[in-house]
């Protein structure tokens, strides 16, 4: 029979497949076996989930969902929850995976266990905790061709009959998959240090008290995007052309971030009922330097810095299991601030003015193809400063009423009082001075909608979001539910305008922007097949959401965010497991995704596309589809388990993982559509008592595969992409010291 999987996405610990809802689990045994280190990996074998690593900030998708782009005033769509803490922004999980016991993957709104800015689904991320009896751990991988190291040491054990701690330690080093050909160095260059002692109190047999301490450097030289179609400057600089293994920039790109983490688990039995209290803290500081024209010319260097700090506390009142009538009741609070500082040095040369509409030759008697296109006009350093501050209360409780032996219903809710403060500053000051810049210089960057302005903003939303679901236990191995839920991400403020305009599209009208909204049905089905030898599940979902979040690029050195209106995705989750005999077992899931805009006239306009919007230059997107949407996303795996002799077993797992043709930029510019792509990996693992050494290959067919892509700033009909790892192979290794 196969093994249960038991999950905790609904703040309980329950079986897989007993769950109403569409969820992917992995145990970190599992995530060990296939070769799985970050979520990014672990995104190919979930349907309808993509984790993009940009080299920035992660973007994270579900069912065509996303943060929309990079805007420090954004957040996420899918919630990223660690040992029950929200972890809101994208830098917050540069720490969550070290030392994991188990990853949920929960598609659909799930507004009512986790709060608002779940609206697309959540990540339930379990870190290991201490063994009631002693072990130590060191695990290791060497990474070829980019030389890449990774190690982690693990100690684990209770020291006395109340008291365990485990102790984990993670370094890794990556020296890049990108040549940069003038900085002479591979890229990104990345090297991560973290720290987790997670400590366990047990003084009664009803109170557990757990505490969670982390902390994590990451050092990064070098970034991942590069130029892949020529604008008016690049064309003169007479680059190289198309995404490959090669970039060119003339700053010396790196990043420093620092996370720390904080979360107090108090558990406290009363009878059949349990009360559960977790106290939460995190936060991070980023300093970085970018090139933000990502080529050899000096046209704008960015320095940033990123602070933000977050306190939580959630109480949760746990009925009986067992009872005709089963609820949860909770109380949730959330403080946070964060600020961003950000100084661009920004060189305007003849052939950034350039009139995109005009033919590629004859601009103002300048050939766009020679170098006078690269002559400077002006230059100046334009100073943002951006920041935001967040208070939310809310109320939640969620009630199961098992009516018979075959029908269940269940009735949730989450009330939100959310209350936000936000600021804008933007000034221009004459290059590598603070003093104030020329008017004549001020009013070309005028041209380019960047003028001087200091906003701001407070906001105060209340939303109530429900849940309601119906279950049919068919038979003791077939289970159907039908769900209706809604969902609620955050409005805020935008931080990457450049004016303060009160034109439709001007940076103080678009300064504040509303929640978005999603209203989710989903039908399910989830059995067990061949004497519990097999399990196949599947779910059908239609979603819609109503102010939708997106960053649009302004054509020259900003982006301003908008609710776009109106769109519906829709589609069907197919995942299985068949233990063929007691040695051989294959796994597998299906997702399609029809992604649709039901209502959003003023959308980006890419480089030559006719604006047919209901705005000045904007384009009609409604009937199309979203960037990350491939239609298909699937994967397959066959695990074989053998035995050698009493101390020795191996195992071989190959994989594969397919992703349908899909866009890469908000726009839909055709430069940036990824073709569909069939990623497959090997690990042959050989084992003893107490060790273990594996070989394994990734991407083995070296797919070409692009992550997110844009507009190239300063540089008219430029393009910019980011690439996935090309093929890797190496060394897995694994030693238990008892």
């Amino acid at each position: 029979m196969l093994e249960e999987v038991l999950v905790t996405g609904t703040k309980r610990v329950e079986s897989a497949s007993d769950v109403p809802l569409s969820v992917t689990a992995l145990s970190g045994e599992k995530l060990r076996n296939a070769g799985i280190q970050n979520l990014t990996e672990m995104s190919d074998f979930a349907p309808n989930f993509k984790l993009i690593d940009t080299g920035l900030q992660p973007l994270i998708y579900m069912r065509g969902l996303g943060s929309g782009g990079t805007n420090q005033g954004f957040e996420l769509s899918v919630g990223i929850y660690s040992d029950d803490i929200h972890l809101g922004r994208p830098y917050q999980t540069q720490i969550a995976f070290l030392d994991v016991a188990q990853v949920e993957v929960l598609r659909g709104p799930q507004s009512i266990q986790f709060g608002k800015n779940s609206v697309a689904g959540a990540i339930n991320i379990s870190s290991a905790k201490p063994t009631e009896d002693f072990e130590a751990l060191l695990t290791g991988s060497h990474i070829k061709p980019d030389d890449s190291y990774e190690l982690t040491a693990t100690v684990s054990g209770f020291l006395t009959d109340t008291f365990g701690a485990r102790l984990a330690i993670k370094e890794r080093i990556d020296d890049g998959f990108v040549y940069n050909l003038t900085q002479n160095r591979q890229e990104p260059q990345i090297n991560t240090h973290a720290v987790r002692l997670y400590l366990i109190n047990q003084p009664t047999d009803n109170l557990e008290i757990g505490l969670k301490l982390e902390h994590s450097v990451k050092h990064r030289n070098g970034a991942y995007t590069q130029i892949v179609d020529y604008g008016v400057l690049t064309e003169a600089d007479a680059r190289p052309k198309g995404l490959n293994e090669t970039r060119d920039t003339n700053e010396n790109e790196y990043a420093d971030i620092t996370n720390d983490g904080v979360a107090l688990n108090i558990s406290f039995s009363l009878g059949e009922s349990s009360l559960v209290s977790v106290t939460g803290y995190s936060g991070y500081q980023n300093i970085e330097v970018l090139d933000g024209d990502a080529s050899r010319l000096d046209s704008a260097g960015i320095d940033l810095a990123e602070d933000y700090d977050q306190f939580s506390q959630e109480l949760r009142w746990l009925s009986p299991t067992g009872k005709t009538v089963e609820y949860i009741l909770g109380l949730f609070y959330q403080q946070s601030e964060m600020h961003y500082e950000e100084t661009a040095s920004l060189n305007i040369r003849a052939g950034t003015l350039a009139n995109p509409e005009l033919p590629p030759l004859g601009v103002g008697g300048i050939n766009l193809g020679s170098e006078a296109v690269l002559t400077p006009l002006v230059a100046a350093d334009l100073y943002r400063d951006f920041g935001v501050e967040m208070n939310a209360v809310s109320a939640f409780g969620r009630a199961t009423w098992h009516i018979s032996d075959k029908w269940s219903a269940t009735l949730g809710l989450r009330y939100v009082d959310e209350s936000k403060k936000g600021f804008r500053d933007v000034q221009l000051f004459d290059g590598g001075t603070k003093d104030p810049v020329n008017p004549a210089i001020g009013a070309v960057f005028a041209q380019m909608a960047v003028e001087e302005h200091q906003l701001k903003g407070s906001r105060s939303v209340n939303s109530l979001m429900h849940l309601f679901t119906l279950e049919n236990h068919w038979s003791d191995d077939l289970l159907i539910y039908f769900s209706w839920a809604t969902g609620s991400k955050s409005g805020g403020f935008d931080a990457r305008n450049n004016n303060d305009d009160t034109t439709p599209d001007g940076g103080g009208t678009n300064f504040e922007f509303d929640d978005e909204i999603a209203n989710s049905l989903e039908l399910g089905i989830k059995s067990s097949l061949l004497d519990g030898a097999a399990e196949l599940n599947v779910a059908f979902y239609s979603v819609e959401f109503t102010d939708f979040q997106v960053a649009v690029f302004d054509g020259a050195l900003g982006y301003f965010v908008t609710n776009g209106g109106e769109a519906r995705t829709s589609g069907v989750e197919v995942d299985g497991r068949y233990l063929i005999t007691d040695s051989l077992m294959l796994s597998g899931s299906l997702g399609y995704l029809d992604f649709e805009w039901l209502d959003y006239t003023d959308g980006p306009c890419y480089f030559g596309k006719e604006a047919d919007g209901s705005r000045d230059g904007t384009c009609d997107f409604t009937g199309k589809r979203n960037q990350q949407t491939p239609e298909y996303s699937s994967s397959l795996a066959l695990r074989y388990d053998g035995t050698i002799n009493a101390n020795l077993s191996w195992s071989a797992t190959l994989d594969a993982s397919y992703r349908s043709r899909h866009f890469l930029t908000g726009d839909l510019d055709p430069r940036g559509i990824q073709a569909s792509h069939t990623k497959t990996n090997l690990r042959v693992a050989l084992a003893g008592k107490a060790w273990e050494v594996a070989l394994f290959g990734k991407n083995l067919t070296n797919e070409l595969v692009g992550t997110v892509g844009s507009p190239a700033p300063l540089d008219t009909g430029g393009f910019l992409l980011s690439r996935e790892k090309p093929r890797t192979y190496g060394l897995d290794f694994r030693y238990r010291f008892e």
